[in-house]
């Protein structure tokens, strides 16, 4: 079974307390709740994350147009998603080939679900690059 097909029939076994919302902005908190594909997503970096023993609590929250931020504690941003709407876009954080020490992000536009879950290899990537 392949990571797409395990993250398809994965049923989660976290309870909601493991993500922390950040935003203190109810009204904002009101207008984006988790979404099936969201909750899927999170699901699945939280399961990579402990395979990969890296025990940090999940902070996220949204920008204006709906992309999710996601946060680690003790690390910070690791990336943002926008599962809405027809497009999907993916950002990946890695540090830059040009200047140390320096942070670059790499957009991946027109994604599938299928592929942000690919991709959230490319997340443990970043987190280990951090520690």
């Amino acid at each position: 079974m392949g990571i797409v097909d395990f993250f398809r029939s994965f049923k989660s076994n976290f309870s909601n307390e493991i993500y922390y919302y950040e935003d203190a902005d109810s009204k904002k908190q009101n207008k984006y709740q988790l979404n099936s594909y969201e909750k899927t997503f999170l699901d699945g970096l939280k399961t990579v994350l402990l395979n990969n023993r890296i025990n940090k609590n999940i902070r996220y929250g949204f920008l204006s147009n709906g992309t999710m931020y996601v946060c680690l504690d003790g690390i910070g941003q690791i990336g943002r998603v926008k599962l809405r709407g027809r497009k999907f876009r993916m950002q990946i954080m890695h540090m830059s080939d040009h200047f140390e020490n320096q942070l670059d992000v790499t957009w991946i536009e027109n994604i599938t679900f299928d592929e942000c879950i690919v991709n959230i290899s490319r997340w443990i990537d970043f987190v280990k690059n951090q520690k």
